[in-house]
Formats: structure tokens, C-alpha cells, sequence
């Protein structure tokens, strides 16, 4: 062993440490310097002493030296986190351009999200107010050809009088005319919930003023009580302290309001007026012999303490099957099915499940947007700081400590855009609301599920865009940089990386922009879509009849005779019909067919006028006769969808209607005797063209519109209409709505979509365009050495701008390119339920989208590539 070599144990001890490789050269050369010095200065006893100290000093606290960090307490980590965030403020203050460009781009994209999830958690989340929905199930009827909650209100009452597993309990849904004065003027019909008694006590419903509704309430005596909804109350009663006891108007009946539901009490969702089953027949004003509706009510129910389900869906059962005797001796059989997932209005369409999971994709894309972004600008900023980076790791900082300081810092600009975007939601709220055109009373204020959404997004975000930039210094060697700065020009960045983030924002943001062009152009699809038939000029009558109307339905069909003659002379009026089912009346009958797979016809019982005022051509055979319908003949019309499902190309007239479709009971099944052209009357999206027409039947007419068909021109015939209506019966509450305004409202969801995406596709243009310029600029700075070359060596400039423009381009058209095959994707995923005749590979959505984003990334590139291109040669190679 000479006097430069450390002594053979001390070396193993080292070869034993946790230290790397280049750590140990490093020490192993310092401490043979040390150790030769000391034995030349105090003697080797000395010396060694002094060694064999140092090197278990490396093995006692290793952390400064070898870069492992040893556990932490509390106060400690508390102390770490505090310094980190004082020197990230003093980080922020030095460079306030990285300040700037992040907390804009990051709370850009934490509002936009922030305010989309908002108004998702008010319509999907927030829920309804029910108590424990697993325990209030809605009670099914199960026969051999329907499922359904729908029960006759006698069924009910059995159900109710007879269980003891479960409180059965019902609810029906229907529209009246409300009044909160008695000077207010007619508005449209609001929803109104008649319940049984026990309704509050099965769905745990509360009220913040006066009380819920009891069982003396189901009494004749008086005017009906009615709880009104809190945001009823802010409304429609102005927030009135002294609310509970006022009457308002429903229907032909005052109510006195007993009590104010609490704040998100709207079972079935989004209701806002509850009133006693028994009322029915006061609302409508039918005889005052009959309180309860002889419609159907949908009926659910609270378990029992301690009774399981299965036990009160047998003792169900076995009360159903003594129900209908009738239904049995034809070999149909009535069970019970107990469905916590049915009732109340708690199954949702897959209309709605498909708008949900779209925009909490589009949320996802947009704060994937803006981390993206915020990394994207703190790698450029990290590229700049690696000598920092390396002075850090050279005086003991851990690797692990250096990510740590950068995620502080990341969150610590994530918190001041969080509350950034937080006021930037409270803004845009109303805006999108009014985009979607959400109820005016819909409560769309965050709430604690938006502001834990805000901090969980803030922390993932924050972690999520500090670890690109610790990755990238995690990519090299930190302490070679303090060797000079060739090592670091050599490295200029992690090009992969850096070029990763790139294409993912291009991805993004042409993916977002494709949805919104196609969302666009399905909004005019929707609006010129062939419904067959002619909606303008087409209205529906729904009147309210000031008399009462016996069980039989006598006087609203004299209403209805008297109507159409009345209605037929006036000028302007071609045609006056009556139907069950009215175009986009928000209301409809349907059959699920028994073949493999099903289909869902809708069904609908029309007089002979029908298909001549709404413009339903007939294709072959004919349409039922005046003769027809009043004999209630077994005669059905279908449409052309209907014919070419079950005889194809044969002829479907002289046919029996298949037994694949289910009917009313009836003597006989029906004969087809003529097919209509196909046409769209339930839901737009849906585009369901499979309809069976029928006769209306003296039960269906009850509850039947008249339609009247205005010709061109007949400005005031709507006018001459309703004040004839009115003379017939002057307490009648007479509603005409047009058809082309229904259908103009149905069509209004692509419209909502389009100007939802279409916002959020802007946002991401804009976050694009500023993690573009970011690193554009700080790439710029990085190559100045690069450019002072190439000028020197006789390159013009616009040589070196055209160099530079492809280098910060080309990874936006590769985004480009992944963009667009994910948004291919992603439009054959959501086209069958949200687009009217687009297709997923509209080239126009493509193209336009390409456009816009290559046009702002240009013009995010153009300002600072054109400055490093008009760079002085002379002057950078002087400098470097």
C-alpha cells in the first residue's frame, strides 16, 4: 500500500456503501487526497484515525453524500414542505413569465373542468334526496309479456293493505297548471307529484319549514295540502318566510302549502310539487264521487327493519297472483320483482348515460390538457435550471429531494390557478347553463363534491406536471453539469419527452375540435332532419276542462265533437284531429316485441283524420274509417319500418298483426289493413320509425290531444282557435304548443353538445397555443449558440426560420395525425346516440380541425422562431 492508496478495509467499507459507482470514484479520490495530506502533516496514526471517522460518518448519515434519504418526522417533512414553498415563491418572483404562463394555462383548464363538473353533479350527482335507495326499491310487475312499476291504483291498494315486509307506497306524475297568485297569468304546465301518504316517510324526505305530508291529508275535506320544493320556493314564492299556509292555484283546485321541502329533495328527480293521491280528481276536476286516479301509479316501496328483500318480494308475489284472475284464466301470470335500481324515476336512458360519460371524458381531456401544458413550460424553465439542479445534488440534495422541491413547486401553481379557475367556474356556471339551457331554478352552485373534485384534480395535476420535469432531471447525471456548460449544451433536452407532450396536446386539442365540428354540423343535421311529416304549421291541443268529467269520459268527448266542428270553420284551420299520442309530447306507449333481438314499437290510437292533418302518406292498402274507429274495429295501420321487419317485401295489408308484438287484451289480434310512410314522433335521437296505429279506444280518448294542421299564411288562425276552444267551456285551461317548436327543442341536445364542446375546444386551442410558445421560446434560447453557427456559416434567415418552424411543428402534426384517429374513434363510439346523420369520418370536421390547430400553433411558433432567426451571428458567438 503506497501513500496515495487508502488502506484495504477502508476501501471495502465504501465498496459496502449504498453510494453509486460515480459517488464512490468521486469519494474515494477525495479521501485518498485527505488521507495523504494527513499523514504528511500529523503522522499516519493520525491520519487513519481521521479516515476511519470519515467513513463511517458516510455510513451514519448517508443522505448528504450518497443521496438516500433517511425517515423523516412530521415537523420535519412540515419544515421541508415550508422552505420548498419559500423558495418556489422566490422562484415565481424571479421568473414571472413561467409564473404566468402556467397559472393561466393550468386554471384555464381546472375552470373549464371545474364548472362542467359542477353542472354534471347537479344532474347526475348530486342525487334526489332519497334516503338508503338500496332499501327503497321500486316494485315491478312482471307478467309473461311486460315488466313495468306501473300498478292500477286498486293493485296498489291491495299491495299496501296486505304487506308487512315492506311500506308500499306510490307516486304519479302528471301536469297541471300552476298559479302561485290568483292574478298570475296561464304559464306552461309544471310537473306535478301526486303521492301516497307515507311517500316522505319511505324516501326519508324533510322539510325545512311547516310538514311533510301525513295520513290525514288522504281526506276529502278541504283544500289538498301540497309540500313545494326549496328551490319552488326561492322562485316561484320568492323566498317568503311566511309560505307555509298560503294557497296556490294547481290545476281547477286551490292547494294550501303545508311545508318546504329541504335543499336537494326533488324524488323523482328534479320535482318540485307533492300532493295527495287523493287529489287527483280535485286537480282535474273529474267527479267528486272519485278522489284517486284510475290511471296507473308507479309504485315503490321502504323494506322493513331487518326484513330482507327476497322475503318481501315472495309475500309481493304472492298477493300479485291473486290480483287478476282474469289475466290468469288466459294463461298470463302477474308476479313481483323488486328493483332498487327501478322507480322514481331512477332509471336513467342511455341517452343520459351516454351525455354523462361524454363530458366527464371531455373533463378528463381538458385537465390531461393542461398538464400537459404546465409540464411542457416546466421542462423549458427545468432545462434552464439544470446547473441549479446540479449545485443542489453537489452540496447533499437526493434526488428524491430535488423531485420533491419540483412537485412543490408544481402544486404550488396549481393552488393559485385552483383558485384561479375556481372564480373563473363561478363565471362560466351560468354561461354553460345558458349554453345547455338548464332550468332557471336548477341549482348549479358548488357544492363540497365540486370542491373536493377542485382539490383532488389540483394535487393529481400539480404531482402529474412536477414529474415531467423531474424526470427529465432524473434522465442524466446532475453533477456533470458543474463540469462546464458543453456537457449541458450537448444534452439539450429530453427531446422524447419534450416532443411527447407536444403531440399530446395536438392530440388532444384535435380531438376536441373534431367533436365540436361534428356536434356543430349535427346541430343543423337535426334541425333539416326528415321527420316524414310536415311539423310547421302542426299544433297540439291539450285543454283542462273547467266541468267535471264522468268515469266514462262523456263530457270530454262531446268537448272534443264540439271542438272539431267549431275548429273546422275557421278560416285557415285544413284539418282538426284527436290522438292519443301527440308529435314530441314528451309521452309515449310502446310494445318490446318477443323476437331476438327485441324491438320497440310505439303504438298510438288516432281517429280517422290523423294521418291526412299531420301528412302521413299511405304506401299501400288504406287507413281506418270514421265507422272503424267508432266500432273500435280490430284494424291497425303500420308503418313501412314495421312492414319491411315482418314481411319484407311482401305485402303486409289482409295480414294478421304478428304475435311477436305485444296488444291490448283483446278478443282477436288485429288486421293489418294499410302501411304509412315511415315517421319520427317519439325521440329525435332515437330515430325509431316502428309504429302501429290504431283506432282510439274510449279509455285512451280521455286522456287524448287534438291536433290542428294551420295552412300557409293563417297568421291568426292559432288565435281564432284558442278563443273558440274557451267559448266551449270558459273555465278551461287550453294549452296549444307547436309541434316545430317541440321538435326544434328536441333537436336542441346536439346544439347543447356543440356549444359545450365547441367552448372547451377553444380552451384547448388557447392551452395549446401557450405550451406551444413556452417551449418554442425557451427551445429558441437553448439553440442561440446553434443559429450564431449557421449564420456565420452563410445561412439567410429564412432558412433558419424555416429550420426552426418545422423543428417546433413537426411534433404537432404527428399529435395531429394520433388526434384525428382517436377522435375516429371516439365519434363511432357516441354516433349512434348523439349524431343525426353524421358520419364519424365527416371529412369537413377533419379538415377544419386540422386547420385551426396547425393555424394556431403557427402563430404560436411565428414570434419567437422569427426572432432567433434574425439573430446576430457575431454577436452570440462573442457571448458563448
Amino acid at each position: 500500500m503506497t501513500d496515495q492508496n487508502l488502506p484495504r478495509l477502508a476501501r471495502w467499507l465504501l465498496r459496502l456503501s449504498a453510494m453509486t459507482r460515480e459517488a464512490r470514484a468521486e469519494v474515494h479520490t477525495d479521501l485518498e487526497e485527505l488521507f495523504a495530506a494527513r499523514k504528511r502533516d500529523r503522522g499516519a496514526v493520525r491520519a487513519h484515525w481521521r479516515l476511519f471517522h470519515d467513513v463511517v460518518s458516510l455510513w451514519l448519515q448517508p443522505r448528504s453524500v450518497i443521496g438516500t434519504t433517511t425517515p423523516r418526522s412530521l415537523s420535519g417533512l412540515l419544515r421541508d414542505a415550508r422552505v420548498d414553498l419559500h423558495y418556489a415563491a422566490r422562484l415565481f418572483a424571479r421568473q414571472p413569465a413561467i409564473l404566468l404562463l402556467t397559472v393561466v394555462g393550468l386554471s384555464l383548464g381546472l375552470g373549464i373542468a371545474t364548472a362542467a363538473f359542477s353542472i354534471m353533479n347537479a344532474a347526475t350527482l348530486r342525487g334526489d334526496g332519497l334516503v338508503d335507495s338500496d332499501r327503497a326499491p321500486g316494485v315491478l310487475r312482471i307478467t309473461d309479456n311486460s315488466e313495468s312499476t306501473t300498478w292500477s291504483y286498486d293493485e296498489f291498494v291491495r299491495l299496501r293493505d296486505t304487506s308487512t315486509k315492506m311500506q308500499v307506497e306510490a307516486v304519479l306524475t302528471d301536469a297541471a297548471l300552476v298559479r302561485t297568485t290568483a292574478t298570475e297569468a296561464a304559464a306552461p304546465s309544471t310537473a306535478v307529484t301526486f303521492v301516497s301518504s307515507g311517500f316522505f316517510a319511505a324516501t326519508g324526505g324533510r322539510v325545512v319549514a311547516g310538514r311533510a305530508l301525513e295520513r290525514g291529508d288522504d281526506s276529502n275535506a278541504g283544500p289538498p295540502a301540497v309540500v313545494i320544493s326549496f328551490a319552488f320556493w326561492k322562485t316561484a314564492m320568492n323566498s317568503d318566510p311566511q309560505v307555509v299556509g298560503r294557497t296556490i292555484q294547481i290545476g281547477r283546485t286551490p292547494a294550501t302549502i303545508v311545508g318546504v321541502a329541504a335543499p336537494g329533495f326533488t324524488v323523482p328527480h328534479g320535482h318540485r310539487l307533492w300532493i295527495p293521491l287523493s287529489a287527483y280528481g280535485a286537480v282535474y276536476n273529474t267527479a267528486t264521487t272519485r278522489r284517486t286516479p284510475d290511471t296507473g301509479v308507479q309504485v315503490f316501496g321502504r323494506l322493513a327493519k331487518g326484513a330482507p328483500q327476497s322475503e318481501a318480494e315472495a309475500q309481493l308475489s304472492v298477493v300479485a297472483a291473486t290480483l287478476t284472475e282474469g289475466a290468469a284464466a288466459k294463461g298470463s301470470s302477474l308476479r313481483v320483482r323488486l328493483d332498487p335500481h327501478a322507480g322514481l324515476g331512477r332509471v336513467a336512458s342511455s341517452q343520459t348515460l351516454a351525455i354523462a360519460m361524454f363530458v366527464f371524458i371531455v373533463i378528463g381531456l381538458v385537465l390531461l390538457l393542461a398538464c400537459a401544458n404546465v409540464a411542457t413550460v416546466l421542462i423549458a424553465a427545468a432545462i434552464t435550471r439544470e446547473r441549479e439542479m446540479g449545485v443542489r445534488a453537489a452540496l447533499g440534495a437526493s434526488r428524491s429531494r430535488i423531485v420533491r422541491q419540483l412537485i412543490t413547486e408544481s402544486i404550488a401553481l396549481g393552488s393559485i390557478a385552483a383558485a384561479i379557475g375556481l372564480l373563473f367556474a363561478y363565471w362560466t356556471i351560468p354561461l354553460i347553463a345558458t349554453m345547455i339551457e338548464a332550468p332557471a331554478d336548477a341549482d348549479l352552485a358548488p357544492d363540497l363534491n365540486v370542491y373536493l373534485f377542485l382539490v383532488i384534480v389540483t394535487i393529481v395535476s400539480g404531482i402529474g406536471a412536477g414529474l415531467a420535469p423531474a424526470l427529465h432531471g432524473r434522465a442524466g447525471d446532475l453533477l456533470t453539469t458543474l463540469k462546464g456548460e458543453g456537457a449541458r449544451d450537448n444534452r439539450l433536452a429530453p427531446r422524447r419527452l419534450r416532443s411527447l407532450l407536444v403531440m399530446t396536446q395536438a392530440a388532444l386539442s384535435v380531438l376536441l375540435i373534431v367533436l365540436a365540428t361534428l356536434f356543430v354540423r349535427a346541430t343543423f343535421r337535426a334541425a333539416s332532419i326528415d321527420v316524414g311529416f310536415e311539423a310547421t304549421g302542426l299544433y297540439a291541443v291539450s285543454p283542462a276542462l273547467g266541468g267535471a268529467v264522468d268515469d266514462g269520459g262523456a263530457a270530454l268527448r262531446n268537448f272534443w265533437a264540439r271542438a272539431s266542428a267549431e275548429l273546422q270553420s275557421v278560416p285557415g284551420i285544413a284539418a282538426v284531429t284527436v290522438a292519443e299520442l301527440t308529435p314530441f309530447g314528451g309521452i309515449t306507449r310502446t310494445a318490446t316485441t318477443h323476437d331476438q333481438p327485441a324491438r320497440v314499437i310505439t303504438f298510438n290510437g288516432t281517429r280517422a283524420e290523423y294521418f291526412e292533418t299531420i301528412g302521413l302518406r299511405t304506401l299501400t292498402g288504406r287507413t281506418y274509417t270514421r265507422a272503424e274507429v267508432d266500432a273500435k274495429a280490430p284494424v291497425v295501420v303500420v308503418s313501412q319500418s314495421v312492414a319491411r321487419a315482418y314481411w319484407r317485401d311482401r305485402s303486409p295489408v289482409g295480414q294478421i298483426l304478428p304475435d311477436e308484438i305485444p296488444i291490448r287484451e283483446t278478443s282477436s289480434r288485429p288486421i293489418v289493413i294499410g302501411m304509412v310512410a315511415d315517421a319520427i314522433t317519439a325521440r329525435l335521437h332515437e330515430r325509431n320509425a316502428l309504429a302501429v296505429y290504431e283506432p282510439l279506444q274510449g279509455e285512451s280518448e280521455k286522456w287524448a290531444q287534438m291536433m290542428i294542421r294551420v295552412g300557409p299564411g293563417a297568421s291568426g288562425a292559432i288565435d281564432q282557435a284558442s278563443q273558440r276552444l274557451r267559448a266551449i267551456d270558459p273555465q278551461a285551461d287550453v294549452t296549444i304548443a307547436s309541434v316545430a317548436a317541440r321538435l326544434q327543442q328536441e333537436s336542441g341536445r346536439p346544439r347543447m353538445l356543440a356549444t359545450l364542446t365547441g367552448f372547451v375546444g377553444i380552451i384547448a386551442i388557447v392551452l395549446c397555443a401557450i405550451g406551444l410558445y413556452g417551449l418554442t421560446a425557451s427551445l429558441v434560447n437553448q439553440r442561440a449558440r446553434e443559429m450564431g453557427v449557421r449564420a456565420a456559416m452563410g445561412a439567410e434567415p429564412r432558412d433558419l426560420l424555416r429550420l426552426l418552424m418545422w423543428d417546433s411543428l413537426k411534433p404537432v402534426v404527428l399529435g395531429l395525425a394520433v388526434g384525428a384517429g382517436a377522435a375516429l374513434l371516439a365519434s363511432r363510439a357516441v354516433v349512434a346516440v348523439m349524431f343525426f346523420g353524421i358520419s364519424p369520418q365527416d371529412p369537413v370536421a377533419y379538415a377544419g380541425a386540422a386547420a385551426i390547430l396547425l393555424t394556431a400553433a403557427m402563430l404560436a411558433v411565428m414570434i419567437p422562431t422569427h426572432r432567433a432567426a434574425q439573430v446576430d451571428a457575431a454577436l452570440v458567438l462573442r457571448r458563448s
